[in-house]
């Protein structure tokens, strides 16, 4: 099977909607250390009502996952994103090495990305219904999964050669 590529302007997209995700999630972890750590902090942009409030959800439990901030974890998987769109770059420059493994990124973006936002979706989820309030930009993170998900698919679907 030969190596599949992105066509020129999906790898455009797929860099465009990576980047907004690093965007969001610097942004996000700045109102997380913000919320937490400072006590005397101006309420962000985005905290505009009782149910419309980043802040408030930035102070629950459920915006840490195992020691670590949501936003934190965000930027993980936007970076490897971001190093699987140019793994094949990477293995024309270094042979025989670790990254000779991803043989197809295209499905590895896709399967995060959907991965990702089904994780996203429990959190809606709990934001909505356990919380009672909705972070924007945390909703907009959501989005940018779902379509680096959509963008970066085959033709064939979404779980193409998956290893």
């Amino acid at each position: 099977m030969e190596n599949l590529k992105f066509s020129r302007v999906r790898f455009f997209i797929l860099l465009i909607l990576i980047f907004i995700g690093i965007g969001l999630c610097i942004d996000l972890t700045y109102i997380f250390i913000k919320t937490n750590f400072f006590e005397n902090f101006a309420p962000s942009f985005c905290s505009v009502s009782d149910f419309v409030d980043c802040d408030g959800v930035a102070l629950t439990q459920y915006s840490v996952s195992m020691g670590v901030p949501n936003s934190l974890w965000g930027m993980l998987l936007y970076c490897v994103m971001l190093m699987l769109l140019f793994v094949d770059r990477i293995q024309a420059k270094f042979k025989d090495t670790i990254f000779d493994v991803f043989e197809h990124p295209q499905s590895y973006i896709t399967t995060l990305a959907l991965l990702s936002f089904a994780i996203s979706m429990v959190l809606a989820g709990i934001s909505i219904f356990k919380i009672t309030k909705i972070c924007v930009l945390c909703f907009c993170t959501y989005f940018v999964d779902l379509f680096i998900a959509i963008s970066s698919r085959n033709k064939e679907g979404f779980f193409y050669d998956i290893k």
